[in-house]
């Protein structure tokens, strides 16, 4: 027990001294010779400029140390792009360990990580996650990760020390592509920005079939395509079975106004689709009408983060008429909330902007006593923080036993492909989920990507991107 301070005497600062040193400075320290110096000396200054900002209470940010008895004195010592070899042998120099902080191009997004480097050269990743491929120069898109990875050290030092170890385990991150496949990167990007000046458009499309299986690889050839008009693209399907009749919700977004509003469509026993009916259009983008029935009403909580709150609508004529009930967690940016009941409690996914992350990035837990809130958020948030299956793709399900979430893959394209992952773990403390089973396009058929997956009883809805 620490003695008590003289009466009228300040309490110390007990907050860990961290410290941010480029690859010179680390060299200078440890007696050896470091490359990659000026990319680490521009994203130290990045990071700890804003760690200076919000690290507050939990941490205080001092000068790099000059010697290594100086380097002692400091309980964190942070370096950003530096080889993890470099790290551990700097290490072994010091005495100590280190943070390193990291990004590259892999072959399925983008990926960044906080390292930690003990003075015996073990690693073990502290947080890591993957974004979104988005630039079409790899140079730009590892320039935007490393603007991300900033974020992980902020992230780190405001929880410490509450990190989660099911966290630092995460999934695998991508292995890092060859100079050929960066290469192979690029041509492809071009030639997507050659599609994009030949004015060939995205169109996302509905597609409709009856697996003998929920999870069977979609089969493009079968079902019924159910396609939007030129001028605007359907997408986050829906269906509802109410007395017999199975109505599809989804966000309908004309090119001309590139905003989206929720539409309905009636799909007849004939497989026939009736002409769509608007439904619900707010002065701000909405999609991914997450419909669900509670006490003997029908609500609807499409995905509306421009608004920075999540709104619930309860129906007040089927299907066509509703009106807004609540609105939850203002001032949040969340995206495609997603509900399940679960050991009787209800559980809200939701994709969320937040700290350089964008609403493919991560993706956050809240739990309340009823579907209508109100929400508590989990203490691991982000529960992901991986673009390659961070981003809700439809209602969580329940299939042969099994709690399963689809996802979106967002690491190399917006919306490439469907990842399906089973929760193994969910209760108000913890989260746990793995890899279940991947499902894509077919550009054999035109359909090149596929982003919602959703089912109302045999029914099976999909939405699929293709050129026209």
């Amino acid at each position: 027990m620490p003695a008590p301070s003289p009466q009228g005497a300040a309490p110390p600062d007990t907050r860990p001294r961290v410290a941010i040193l480029d690859a010179a400075a680390l060299g200078r320290l440890a007696g050896m010779s470091i490359g990659r110096g000026a990319v680490s000396a521009q994203l130290a200054a990045q990071v700890r400029q804003q760690l200076a900002a919000v690290a507050g209470a939990r941490a205080v940010v001092v000068d790099p140390p000059a010697t290594p008895d100086a380097a002692r004195a400091i309980d964190h010592l942070v370096v950003p792009e530096v080889p993890v070899e470099s790290l551990a042998r700097a290490a072994h120099a010091l005495s100590r360990p280190l943070l390193g902080l990291h990004s590259w191009i892999g072959r399925d997004g983008v990926w960044s990580e906080l390292v930690d480097v003990s003075a015996g050269g073990a690693t073990r990743r502290l947080i890591g996650g993957a974004s979104m491929m988005r630039a079409h120069l790899p140079s730009r898109s590892l320039a935007i990760a490393r603007k991300r990875s900033t974020d992980f050290v902020n992230r780190w030092f405001a929880r410490l020390p509450d990190i989660l170890p099911e966290q630092a385990a995460g999934d695998a991150p991508p292995a890092p592509l060859s100079a050929g496949e960066l290469a192979g990167h690029t041509g492809r990007a071009l030639t997507a920005k050659l599609f994009e000046r030949l004015r060939r458009k995205q169109q996302w499309v509905l597609f409709a079939d009856r697996p003998a299986h929920p999870l069977a690889p979609i089969d493009f050839s079968r079902g019924t395509p159910i396609l939007p008009p030129p001028g605007a693209f359907w997408a986050d399907p829906f269906p509802v079975v109410v007395d017999g009749r199975c109505h599809v919700f989804f966000e309908e977004l004309p090119f001309a106004t590139q905003r989206g509003h929720i539409s309905v469509l009636e799909l007849l026993p004939d497989g026939r689709a009736t002409p769509p009916v608007r439904v619900l259009e707010r002065p701000y983008h909405l999609s991914y009408p997450f419909m669900f029935p509670w006490q003997g009403q029908w609500y609807m909580m499409p995905e509306c983060s421009e608004n920075q709150c999540i709104e619930v609508y309860r129906c007040e004529r089927w299907p066509d008429r509703w009106t807004l009930h609540a609105q939850h967690l203002r001032g949040e940016r969340l995206a495609d909330p997603s509900l399940v009941e679960h050991e009787g409690r209800w559980w809200m996914f939701a994709s969320r902007m937040h700290l350089g992350a964008t609403l493919d990035d991560e993706l956050c837990l809240f739990h309340g006593p009823t579907p209508l809130g109100p929400w508590t958020p989990h203490p691991g948030n982000p529960i992901v923080d991986d673009a390659r299956w961070a981003r809700p793709a439809g209602r969580p399900l329940v299939v042969d036993g099994k709690l399963l979430r689809p996802a979106q893959n967002c690491g190399r394209a917006y919306g490439e492909s469907l990842s399906i992952r089973e929760i193994v773990e969910l209760d108000p403390e913890h989260y746990r989920e793995r890899e279940h089973l991947h499902l894509q396009g077919d550009a054999r058929h035109g359909m090149l990507r596929v982003h919602t997956l959703n089912m109302a009883a045999d029914l099976r809805i999909v939405d699929a991107m293709r050129l026209i």
